[in-house]
């Protein structure tokens, strides 16, 4: 019996050791649990701030992608009325441009009509004046072969004066 109290001891001090070793390994196992419970707490807390410092940067950019695109908006509404008012100004510019063109075109026939009525009339005016020019010479003529035929009269006067003159003294 002796043996089996020995036996028994042994089996108790292994089941005291085993049992200081499953206590030490629960104490181990509480400890490193509440570790990582502390942990996973700090870490879902840095979570949330995370998430919401991520929620209040994606409402800022979503704010500001807001106003951009509503500036955006505003000056391409802008910049189409601008061009609208550009295509209408040059709408009536090109408009009021066919009505001068038109005018001016018709100015243009009118001064070209002129222009052949004077150029017609110029050279009637430089037949005339050739004419009158020709006539000018042949009178120009006449009057030398007048004067010249005067003096001849004249000179044949003056002789038959002077001879009578003589005639008259002897």
């Amino acid at each position: 019996m002796c043996s089996q109290v020995h036996h028994l001891e042994e089996k108790f001090t292994v089941l005291a050791e085993n049992q200081n070793d499953v206590d030490d390994r629960y104490t181990r196992a509480k400890q490193e649990n509440a570790e990582l419970s502390t942990k996973l707490f700090m870490f879902e807390e840095q979570l949330r701030e995370v998430e919401l410092r991520a929620d209040e940067k994606l409402r800022d950019e979503q704010r500001r992608h807001k106003e951009a695109l509503s500036r955006f908006e505003r000056e391409k509404q802008l910049q189409i009325e601008n061009y609208e008012i550009k295509s209408q100004m040059l709408e009536k510019d090109l408009s009021s441009s066919k009505v001068e063109v038109k005018r001016l075109e018709g100015t243009l026939e009118r001064e070209r009509n002129e222009k052949n009525r004077l150029a017609d009339k110029y050279g009637n005016v430089e037949r005339e004046i050739s004419s009158v020019r020709e006539q000018n010479r042949e009178l120009l003529n006449q009057n030398r072969i007048d004067r010249e035929s005067m003096a001849m009269e004249s000179a044949g006067s003056q002789q038959v004066r002077q001879s009578i003159q003589f005639g008259i003294k002897s």
